[in-house]
């Protein structure tokens, strides 16, 4: 018979007493969620119904949270543990454990059901507020484009990148380098982000006159600047420069399609 009220010759208390105590915890975590949340709201009392819209709609906007972080993590907490305690003693001591814990649960969760509903839509109302923000943000972002602020031909580009960040792309005597300003130092010390030897795009280079020479670096600035167009930082910088496409190449099928859809015309 003994098997029918608990599992073993002998019944397993330690269970029990920890859901006493988890059903407690739950229970005093609650009332200090309900006390922060009444603290903060306690300006919308006897407030009229514009003030009352006003206050609540900066509760939401701010980025503080209505009941703190900590407090919060320790209501779901607590919760967790009334679960896992009901299901130990599930199988440690009982089959009525289940329906006592179920039991502790609701006990615990009667009391200050419309203040935790009031703040359970607030939370959830916050979060689509929040979720919005960043779609908005993410979508202003994408509408950003890769600028070119200042341009000296055949020499350099300053470009402002969609991350906010901005590079050099400069051509020199030799090498082809793209430079970005360093957090402390700026533009005083730049780091290099991608550099290239120009015989490597002309092997040629080096005999051509000066006057060959300047349009070559002209075509090779477009052609970067064209190749890097579509990245939107210097990490897709990074990772676009060593499969980038010879920059004269580029400039020459870009002149060639402009050509051709003269033609076309």
């Amino acid at each position: 018979m003994h098997k029918l009220l608990h599992w073993g010759d002998q019944l397993n208390w330690i269970p029990v007493v920890c859901l006493v105590v988890a059903s407690l915890f739950v229970f005093l975590t609650r009332m200090l969620t309900v006390w922060f949340f009444a603290r903060r709201l306690s300006a919308v009392r006897g407030a009229s119904e514009a003030e009352m819209a006003r206050i609540l709609a900066e509760l939401l906007a701010t980025r503080r949270p209505v009941v703190p972080s900590v407090v919060s993590s320790l209501y779901f907490l607590s919760g967790v543990v009334l679960i896992v305690v009901t299901l130990w003693g599930l199988v440690s001591t009982a089959w009525w454990m289940l329906p006592l814990g179920c039991l502790s649960w609701i006990i615990v969760h009667r009391p200050f059901m419309n203040e935790m509903q009031v703040w359970s839509q607030m939370q959830s109302t916050k979060m689509t507020l929040e979720d919005t923000d960043a779609l908005l943000n993410e979508a202003n972002d994408e509408k950003k484009t890769f600028l070119v602020l200042n341009y000296k031909a055949g020499r350099s580009a300053l470009v402002d990148l969609p991350s906010g960040e901005q590079i050099v792309i400069s051509i020199g005597t030799a090498t082809a380098k793209v430079i970005a300003k360093r957090a402390i130092v700026g533009w005083y010390l730049p780091k290099v982000v991608a550099s290239e030897r120009l015989d490597t795009w002309q092997p040629e280079f080096r005999q051509f006159n000066e006057l060959h020479r300047r349009i070559n670096r002209d075509m090779f600035l477009d052609g970067v600047l064209a190749s890097l167009s579509q990245c939107r930082s210097i990490d897709d910088i990074r990772r676009a420069w060593p499969t980038m496409q010879n920059p004269i190449l580029v400039v020459a099928k870009e002149k060639l399609d402009i050509h051709g859809h003269k033609s076309s015309a």
